[in-house]
């Protein structure tokens, strides 16, 4: 398909109209080219047109991008905001990814409810995401590529201009008379994109010439293939959910392949990093083969998952637990900061008659709970804590007896009417 702003619209028209078309515009061929045929459509788009620039701050002529955008934007009326990063990539970090992922934030910060954020990803950026992934080892998810449209910030993000090659855009750019910035690190093959593009893609075209537009296709079948694998993960991720872990003997009763598809939707939905194919595979050992009174636990960058009483959880990497002899006063009238990120605690609608002090277990705690004197660890068996979390739950004590375990169980000893709060981080719920 050839590019114009009647093809642009045809791919518009295939979704739903959003409250307003905000373009990501570095000032490069793809965005100018996108944002100058936005504009040209702008009585038929039925949503306003903006567009925002993100500078890095990481190339030294980046400010002479910035002022081609607002000039380009200022002579077309187009509504431009801008944000400046002033990125300093950490030591080891992929430049490309940190600034990715900067961008991509400073753009989520400038959305409105409803925006549609389009970026001018190509044919060709789709082939050489593919091949990327490809050299990665991914699945059909990975080489799915980039969706042309997906759910982000307030809004979606699109992506357009996937059917259409960057050689179109370049003649679409010279017949409008276009001037656009070139970044000279798009040229640097050192980093993996750029070498795919100046160096592998071309040699590839010179024998197969649509190269670029059978690996587009390909990517388009892997993403309907991943979207069925998702259909069946979801039905199995639902007989299996139990809140939010899943029951062991019903990911035992799947086929390898659906228990992996499973448990990668299901961390997925959690916003959790999912894990490579060998921490994969030790996960379904461990749900095949771990005894059931061990609890194991299987750890990547960003997750941890556990099993324990015929159920998997999943969570961020725990904060450390404060030390056993940890004794915290509280004040009246203030919330009460845990220590090592565990949260706060706070007290309402009053002060309790002795000032409470917060402390952690050490081993060897009584309660009395309806009469009953019963040691912590049956407490906690009893009211489902699971191990891990056991002694990072703080222990409320109030005149020295221990009155909470947490916000979920009281001792006969808490006060009638006194309510306690427990704002916990991510992953120390239970």
């Amino acid at each position: 398909m050839r590019f114009s702003a009647d093809a642009l619209l045809e791919v518009l028209r295939r979704h739903e109209c959003p409250r307003r078309y905000l373009v990501a515009l570095s000032g490069g061929l793809d965005s100018t080219v996108l944002l100058h045929a936005l504009h040209a459509l702008r009585d038929q788009l039925g949503a306003p047109l903006a567009a925002i620039h993100v500078d890095h701050g990481l190339a030294p002529q980046s400010a002479s991008w910035t002022e081609r955008c607002r000039s380009f934007c200022e002579s077309r009326n187009i509504p431009l905001s801008f944000s400046n990063l002033h990125l300093a990539p950490p030591p080891g970090a992929s430049i490309e990814r940190f600034a990715r992922e900067k961008r991509y934030l400073a753009i989520e910060r400038a959305m409105r409810d409803g925006d549609a954020v389009l970026t001018a990803h190509h044919r060709d950026d789709q082939a050489e995401t593919f091949l990327l992934l490809l050299l990665r080892g991914s699945g059909p998810a990975g080489l799915a590529a980039m969706p042309p449209v997906r759910s982000f910030g307030k809004g979606v993000l699109m992506r357009p201009l996937l059917d259409f090659a960057r050689a179109d855009l370049e003649v679409y750019a010279h017949a409008a008379g276009l001037k656009w910035s070139e970044d000279r690190s798009n040229l640097d093959t050192r980093f993996d994109r750029n070498y795919l593009r100046h160096e592998v893609l071309p040699l590839l075209r010179r024998r197969w010439p649509s190269a670029t537009q059978t690996i587009a296709r390909s990517a388009s079948l892997c993403a309907e293939a991943s979207m069925a694998v998702e259909t069946l993960a979801a039905g199995d991720v639902e007989i299996a959910s139990r809140g939010d872990c899943l029951s062991v003997a019903s990911l035992r009763t799947l086929p390898s392949a659906r228990l992996r598809a499973a448990i990668r939707l299901w961390l997925a939905r959690r916003r959790l990093p999912v894990p490579d194919r060998r921490r994969l595979q030790e996960l379904e050992r461990q749900i095949d083969t771990a005894r059931h009174d061990s609890v194991p636990l299987v750890a990547w960058p960003g997750a941890e998952v556990r099993r324990w009483r015929g159920r998997l959880y999943a969570g961020a990497p725990l904060p450390a637990a404060p030390p056993c002899d940890a004794v915290l006063k509280w004040p009246a009238g203030n919330a009460l900061e845990l220590p090592g990120g565990l949260g706060r605690m706070m007290l309402s609608p009053r002060y309790p008659p002795s000032e409470p002090e917060v402390r952690f277990r050490r081993g060897g705690e009584q309660c009395t709970i309806r009469g009953v004197r019963r040691d912590l660890k049956q407490v906690f068996q009893d009211a489902g804590v699971p191990p891990w979390l056991r002694n990072r739950v703080p222990l409320v004590y109030l005149g020295g007896e221990l009155a909470a375990l947490g916000d979920s169980v009281f001792a006969d000893c808490w006060p009638e009417g006194l309510r306690l709060c427990w704002d916990k981080v991510r992953g120390v719920a239970y």
